[in-house]
């Protein structure tokens, strides 16, 4: 069974014009994939809780959140540790993702310190009336790629109106893009592959962790226990993880 985890930041829920473009792409990838071996959680504010970040720092120093048993985010992380593939979608407020993205990405800011999401392919979907995108597809892509996501292709739709999803051929045409994109990489057909994005990433996020051994937290015995600190580049954190099912959970 193939999972494909996606979260939109969106509070119209079923009626979000994000999640009825990423559910084109999903059915779409359905009709491709044979056997139909698919298992698809999607979720948003409609459909789960989450907290607001209280800024304790305990997810960064001990490796666990206390909200996650109060809400729902601990369900959201087991989910998105299980996918083969990720989506996040967001509309596109104020020139910035939306509050309900933020406070999902606040959540797992810590994920972001440890590649936590290494080796799995990625796409980001974004809609907005024209304004902001070129600063919020950015920020998707720093963000995902510090949690060691492979953001393979981002759409950023410009949409007024649901009608496009099937007047304008240029959206059309990227929906297709991204399914088949996606398909490629649940088959095996394409593998993830490092960049110098990710490089860059990588060795920054080494140097800092590295001035942890002499006072080690959560963060620097996860990175040490799960041989992170062995590997020089991400490529090599690609290739030794490809051949784990997944990193060590580390008690602190």
């Amino acid at each position: 069974m193939r999972n494909i985890f996606v979260y939109v930041g969106s509070r119209n829920g079923e009626a979000s014009k994000t999640l009825k473009i990423i559910n084109e792409i999903l059915k779409k990838v359905y009709c491709l994939v044979e056997d139909k071996s698919l298992n698809i959680s999607v979720f948003h504010p409609q459909n789960s809780y989450i907290e607001r970040c209280r800024g304790c720092i305990s997810c960064f120093f001990y490796g666990k959140c206390p909200l996650d048993s109060t809400d729902d985010m601990g369900k959201l992380k087991s989910e998105m540790l299980k996918a083969d593939f990720i989506i996040f979608g967001t509309p596109i407020y104020a020139a910035n993702v939306s509050g309900d993205m933020k406070v999902f990405f606040d959540r797992i800011s810590y994920w972001m310190h440890l590649l936590r999401l290494c080796g799995k392919p990625a796409i980001a979907v974004t809609t907005s009336t024209g304004n902001g995108i070129s600063f919020v597809s950015e920020y998707l892509y720093i963000a995902m790629s510090f949690l060691g996501l492979k953001v393979i292709k981002q759409l950023n739709a410009a949409i007024f109106d649901l009608s496009q999803l099937e007047e304008d051929n240029l959206l059309k045409q990227e929906i297709d893009n991204c399914s088949r994109s996606i398909y490629e990489y649940l088959m095996g057909n394409k593998k993830v592959e490092s960049d110098k994005t990710m490089e860059v990433i990588f060795f920054n996020l080494k140097k800092a962790i590295i001035g942890y051994e002499k006072m080690p937290n959560y963060e620097y015995l996860f990175w040490k226990n799960n041989g992170l600190l062995e590997c020089k580049t991400f490529n090599e954190l690609l290739q030794k993880k490809s051949m784990l099912k997944d990193f060590n959970i580390v008690e602190f």
